[in-house]
């Protein structure tokens, strides 16, 4: 009788219970209606819930009663929740997601930039990637002219991109300008980045279109972040035929500070006699160079960083005079550089991140140019004057200190205010011969704001603004920049860059009329890219017009004009062969310039109309060795001769001409051994294997009739070298980057 009892009391309270129940149904879609897979729906402070199925559909059912919070969440999209009554019975739902916008899933705005860092999705060159790229031979600039937009000019060191000048490329290292990064060089003949690429975490190059954080560079941005703390304590050596050099790196065992310091001295000398050179070098380059640094973790978001460093280059050298063959014209350059970089970084608030920096920098150059005879002595008899204007000395000392700060206000989810000022200082000095010294003095001021605003997950907008005044031009301009990225299907996206850019002209054409106008490029640019597994494509297709560039005919103005405009391809890929990393560019590019004293607008002699780059990798683990080559092709640049008519006061083109196709085929293995206590990496290096011919341009003679190719001082490089390092055996880490 008590166990019927009992089982009659379970009856009742499972109908009880039953009768409480409520099953909750519904579909979940997005505002377009689309139905979302695995959206989590549940009971506040409750086990019940459930996921939508493959249509959308969700159903559970919970025993909870009275007043209650249905929550709805999903990655990438905003939650949802609502108040309800739970009575028992069925209660069914239709809900709209909005998208939120996330790190994971987001729409990149690139602002027409290459990125390279740990928080990048559009990663495309690290510092690895620079320093076994084979014809860079670890210069950063020279690793950038395999990405599709610059030109392979071999005469200087300076990125020419998408038909601008080399002085239209700005680097900047933790957001202040570089006022000189290359090392000095002779007429025609490229020098070397100043900066290792190890110093470096971060590398943003943009083509164009670039934030508004940023100024003073008409056609490109070499936006460069320093690391943080170094991984560890490391001694490290490097030697070769070349140079030889040292650096020490400390890091506290608290990994909350750091300092380090390194030295080098090059000198090839050794290598031009064993590899002749075409100039006759009576000084063979020579470098002394030194750096040192300190790094402070202030709090758990703040970082104080400070970099300085010296260098000292000389070099002299001779060639035929191109007016008097039979007499020789001597050039010798003596070159200091100093630059200092401090910046400070920290979550002020808990949206509220500032970000400040100073950098000074000093550039001296001490030129002697001199007319010799066939015995190397000055020559003593009269000569004409356009040969004995070729006996000069000349000496710039040129200044540059800029200070910056930037606030970074996070609205919610992705979206982003950044505002901040600049305030450069400039000082350019020059003494011609005997002359009195000339003076340019800056006080350039610039205010900018710039907002990132995520509409979606797969819409986002970039709108920004830049004002900019300078106390010698006597102006003030303003200058707008936007972005819209658009999220397609598979990882890929569609993006459209407007901006409009200005950059004080070059020092020589302000020394005797201060008062022209800045130089302005504006861009339009729209980008299609898709972003896999190890893998990178991007299509660029993109329209210049350039206003106020500088004139020198018939008077010293901001009356030039002209236009560039093109299309570029990019493909990399990492993972379709195994242990093999490629890529792949080709630029188009159709320019114009009625500039300094072209005549009419023309093709200027920096521009090739086509371009292409092949860099391949292959890492070969059981030997810890890595094979490099890299194949550059440009189309032949133009040359022209101008003569000025006296009679119709114009300059008038004599010849002109392009020059044969610029082909390179370098080659670079990078071997990892153990060496003891030390881990090392052996590097042989091989530009131009092929021997092909390479002609940059052409120089006249006074009258015309003489004509003489610009071509490299030899058409091959060879380097060997060693780098050894102390403190932990790094080969590993060397494998898997690589992989």
């Amino acid at each position: 009788m008590q166990t019927f009892i009992l089982t009659l009391i379970s009856i009742f309270s499972t109908f009880g219970l039953l009768a409480q129940q409520t099953t909750l149904t519904g579909t979940i879609t997005d505002l377009k209606k689309r139905p979302i897979a695995g959206v989590s729906v549940s009971i506040a402070d409750s086990y019940d819930g459930a996921s939508t199925d493959s249509i959308g559909r969700f159903a559970f059912s919970t025993t909870d009663t009275g007043k209650h919070t249905l929550l709805v969440s999903m990655l990438g999209y905003k939650s949802w929740e609502q108040p309800v009554e739970l009575r028992g019975g069925s209660q069914s739902f239709s809900i709209q997601l909005k998208e939120s916008p996330n790190e994971l899933t987001a729409v990149v705005i690139t602002a027409g930039a290459f990125e390279a860092g740990d928080t990048k999705k559009a990663t495309v060159l690290k510092p690895l990637d620079i320093v076994t790229t084979a014809s860079a031979n670890a210069d950063v600039a020279a690793a950038m002219k395999t990405l599709p937009g610059t030109q392979q000019i071999g005469e200087s060191a300076e990125l020419f991109v998408r038909g601008g000048e080399g002085y239209e490329t700005r680097q900047f290292i933790d957001g202040t300008t570089v006022a000189n990064p290359f090392f000095g060089q002779a007429p025609n003949i490229a020098s070397r980045g100043r900066f290792s690429p190890f110093l470096f975490k971060g590398t943003v190059f943009s083509t164009g279109g670039y934030s508004a954080l940023y100024g003073q560079a008409l056609s490109s941005a070499l936006i460069l972040e320093s690391i943080d703390l170094p991984e560890r304590s490391e001694a490290s050596a490097s030697f070769s035929p070349l140079f030889v050099g040292a650096q020490y790196q400390h890091l506290a065992k608290d990994s909350l500070h750091s300092w380090g310091a390194s030295a080098g001295y090059t000198n090839v000398g050794l290598y031009f006699k064993a590899v002749k050179q075409q100039p006759d070098y009576f000084k063979a380059p020579e470098v002394m160079n030194g750096d040192a640094n300190f790094r402070i973790k202030t709090s758990r978001t703040g970082m104080l960083k400070f970099y300085g460093s010296y260098a000292k280059n000389i070099l002299g050298l001779r060639n035929p005079d191109i007016d008097m063959p039979v007499l020789k014209n001597a050039f010798e350059l003596n070159n200091s550089n100093i630059y200092t970089n401090i910046s400070y970084k920290e979550r002020i608030a808990n949206r509220l991140k500032l970000q400040t920096g100073f950098s000074y920098s000093q550039n001296k150059d001490n030129i002697h140019q001199q007319v010799q005879d066939a015995d190397n002595k000055p020559v003593q008899h009269t000569l004409p004057d356009w040969v004995a204007a070729k006996n000069f000395r000349l000496a710039t000392n040129s200044k540059l200190m800029q200070l910056r700060a930037v606030a970074d206000y996070k609205l919610s989810g992705l979206s982003a205010v950044k505002a901040g000022a600049e305030y450069w200082y400039s000082k350019d000095e020059s003494r011609y011969q005997q002359f009195p010294a000339t003076a340019l003095q800056d006080h350039f001021t610039a205010a900018f704001a710039e907002a990132d605003v995520y509409i979606s997950n797969g819409l986002a907008a970039r709108a920004g603004v830049r004002a900019e005044h300078s106390s010698l031009l006597q102006k003030t301009n303003v200058a707008p920049r936007a972005s819209l990225a658009y999220k397609l299907a598979n990882a890929a996206q569609l993006s459209a860059d407007y901006g409009v850019f200005y950059q004080k002209p070059q020092s020589q054409y302000l020394m005797w009329h201060p008062r022209q106008h800045q130089l302005r490029a504006d861009h339009y640019i729209v980008t299609y890219q898709k972003i896999g597994f190890n893998k990178v494509f991007r299509a660029q297709v993109f329209h210049k017009e350039y206003k106020q560039l500088t004139k020198t005919f018939p008077d010293t103005s901001s009356t030039g004009t002209g236009y560039a405009r093109g299309a570029e391809l990019f493909w990399r890929d990492k993972s379709t062969f195994k242990n093999f990393d490629y890529w792949v560019t080709y630029s188009y590019l159709d320019t114009k310039r009625a500039y300094l004293n072209y005549p009419y607008e023309m093709q200027p002699t920096f521009a090739a109309t086509h371009t292409a780059n092949l860099v391949v990798k292959r890492f070969f683990t059981k030997m810890k060795t890595q094979l490099n080559i890299n194949y550059q092709f440009a189309a032949g640049r133009p040359y022209y001769q101008f003569k000025y008519n006296n009679g119709a006061q114009q300059w008038d083109v004599l010849d002109q001409g392009k020059t044969i196709a610029y082909n390179n085929l370098s080659f670079s293995a990078n071997y990892l051994a153990n060496m003891g206590k030390a881990f090392g990496v052996v590097v042989l290096s091989v530009t131009n294997v092929l021997n092909s011919r390479q002609v940059f341009g052409y120089n006249y003679s006074y009258d015309g009739t003489n004509k003489i190719a610009v071509v490299p001082p030899a058409n091959r490089f060879i380097f060997l070298g060693l780098f050894l390092s102390w403190g932990t055996d790094r080969t590993q880490d060397a494998i898997n980057n690589n992989l």
